[in-house]
């Protein structure tokens, strides 16, 4: 199957390759707010995004809205601005647990991105949760 490279410049870039991702999405559960049920694959606008959920169940992926910057000194007086992107993703209770396949699956659509684990699993956390790094000025291999 040809791959191709899709330059991200946005929060909304990184949800919709997703959402066209069939093998990530399979890993996405659900969460459950007072008005309704929704797929747990968000881009946080708010601080808070979840703070009226209900339930959740399978991977939770919260993708930053606002990506970060970085700006890096040459030998002379010009400056570069890097740009990067973040989300955290979190295991609710589920069989199976999808966590690390969700987290490798990332590490091929985003190639040079790095996944860290957040503390340990309790009830605020779920059963595990990651920190996923887009390397700076990413593009995502689609298939």
């Amino acid at each position: 199957m040809p791959v191709s490279y899709t330059e991200i410049s946005s929060s909304e870039d990184i949800y919709d390759v997703l959402v066209a991702d069939s093998t990530f999405m399979g890993f996405i559960g659900t969460i459950q707010f007072q008005a309704g049920t929704e797929t747990a694959l968000l881009v946080a606008v708010a601080e808070n995004p979840l703070e009226d959920i209900i339930s959740a169940s399978g991977v939770l992926c919260v993708i930053e809205k606002y990506s970060s910057f970085q700006s890096v000194r040459f030998l002379g007086p010009e400056v570069y601005v890097d740009q990067s992107f973040s989300m955290r993703l979190t295991q609710f209770p589920s069989e199976p647990l999808y966590l690390r396949a969700a987290v490798e699956r990332l590490l091929h659509i985003f190639p040079g991105g790095y996944a860290n684990p957040l503390g340990a699993a309790d009830e605020v956390a779920g059963q595990g949760q990651y920190f996923f790094q887009l390397p700076k000025w990413p593009v995502a291999c689609v298939e």
